[in-house]
């Protein structure tokens, strides 16, 4: 820690800075998080500015140095000096002028072309309070933000809305990302044997409700068709998926976790053979990533052959498992990571059965398999959520659009003669344990 003992100063600091055309509120912003009135006669900036603000992060006092640069065209090619050693780049345009929108392109690219691009990116839409002028709607922004890897806040400095949740996420994020041993959030995890899963509504309320109860979630009503994108198929009746709303938030807590462990050279995340135990939650190192840029997945022990130390494991985030892993390949997973919600969701095509049956026991061809994998790699899918089963999976409709028309794909498969129908009238067993906290893999 960089104060030794002094509770006055900070911990670690982090600059920040502010880009985008001139008065669409970066200058409101940084005097709002400095504690500074709102002022509606503030002219444009000349030069660059910055204000310090500590923010607490857990039991960490993080740092902000905030930058304002000026908008104005003649200084777009402010000197690359100022961009040197940012670590999170806020990118500020007025919802209620269409042209500050489309100019984030452009400091866009001016990050890119500093090589600085790897770093924290944050799309923010000013000045939401001016209800009647607005001309940028928020999924326009939002779209935006998911194409282009930022994290998106909607804010108003005459209001104080979200400002300061805004700069709060930013020292959240970074010292996240750069500084985790700060955190008592990051201390090893010796004895968790659960992750928690995110519960979607389903068509089945009182079983979805009674599952989102016993995670302490709330009901968010959405359309009941969802976009999504496939992690990973077994066959039929055993894929995975991540919503597509849920994609970014993943990208950037995969990223927290690489950056992390292939920083972390501590040995009390090392895991020791008398350690290991069947359904602990684990960190595990890709083998198929390299030695430069290793991949990190969130894993749970299946099995453990003490001979050869070698443990089965299952990638959570991923749907898919692993045989024979060597134990040198794990790490005691974190409090933060082990914590944090799977939003992949395990499914199974509902109301239909392989037509190879086998003295009752059903088999999925690869050929129906491989049929029902083409379908939804080639047009974006949407999922609608029908109720549970006993281990958890999630019986599901699955729809395309083909000619401007949806089309199921449970009825596909039957129609290209892959399966067979079939008529499920009852709700299959609903968890009766209410203090249960996780659906368990």
């Amino acid at each position: 820690m960089l104060n030794g003992g002094n509770t006055n100063l900070f911990d670690v600091k982090y600059k920040v800075l502010l880009l985008g055309d001139t008065l669409v509120g970066k200058t409101s912003l940084q005097r709002f998080i400095a504690g500074k009135d709102f002022r509606t006669d503030i002219g444009a900036t000349i030069g660059v500015d910055f204000v310090n603000k500590i923010i607490p992060v857990e039991q960490s006092k993080i740092n902000l140095q905030i930058w304002d640069t000026a908008g104005q065209r003649n200084f777009r090619t402010i000197g690359r000096g100022y961009y040197a050693s940012t670590k999170a780049f806020v990118l500020v345009y007025d919802v209620t002028n269409m042209e500050t929108f489309r100019l984030i392109e452009c400091f866009s690219q001016l990050i890119e072309q500093v090589g600085l691009d790897i770093e924290r990116r944050y799309l923010v839409a000013n000045k939401i309070d001016l209800i009647e002028d607005r001309q940028v709607d928020e999924d326009l922004g939002q779209r935006f933000a998911l194409r282009n890897s930022m994290t998106y806040f909607e804010t108003s400095c005459k209001t104080g809305e979200n400002i300061q949740e805004f700069f709060e996420q930013i020292a959240s994020d970074l010292v996240r990302q750069y500084n985790p041993k700060l955190l008592e959030s990051h201390l090893p995890v010796l004895n968790s044997f659960a992750f928690n899963y995110y519960v979607p509504p389903t068509i089945d309320h009182k079983l979805s409700e009674k599952l989102r109860n016993a995670n302490n979630q709330s009901i968010n009503p959405t359309k009941k068709k969802k976009k999504f994108k496939l992690i990973s198929v077994l066959n039929p009746h055993c894929f995975t998926i991540q919503l597509q709303q849920d994609i970014v938030e993943f990208d950037k807590f995969q990223k927290e976790i690489n950056d992390f462990y292939n920083k972390l050279n501590d040995k009390q995340y090392y895991i020791k053979s008398e350690q290991i135990r069947i359904n602990l939650c684990v960190i595990c190192c890709d083998t198929k990533s390299t030695d430069e840029n290793k991949i990190w997945n969130r894993s749970q022990i299946l099995d453990f052959d003490s001979s050869d130390n070698t443990v089965n494991l299952f990638y959570v985030d991923l749907g898919t498992w692993e045989e024979y892993v060597p134990i040198n390949r794990l790490r005691h997973i974190t409090d933060r990571f082990q914590q944090h919600q799977v939003f992949s969701l395990t499914c199974r095509l509902a109301h239909i059965i392989p037509l190879n049956n086998d003295n009752d026991y059903l088999t999925w061809t690869d050929e129906a398999t491989n049929q029902f994998t083409a379908v939804i790699d080639q047009i974006v899918p949407e999922i609608e959520f029908l109720s549970f089963t006993s281990n958890g999976c999630i019986q599901t409709n699955l729809f395309v659009i083909n000619s401007d028309q949806p089309v199921c794909v449970n009825d596909y498969m039957i129609h290209i003669k892959k399966a067979k129908s079939t008529i499920n009238t009852t709700i299959t067993n609903m968890i009766e344990d209410d203090g249960q906290n996780s659906i368990q893999v």
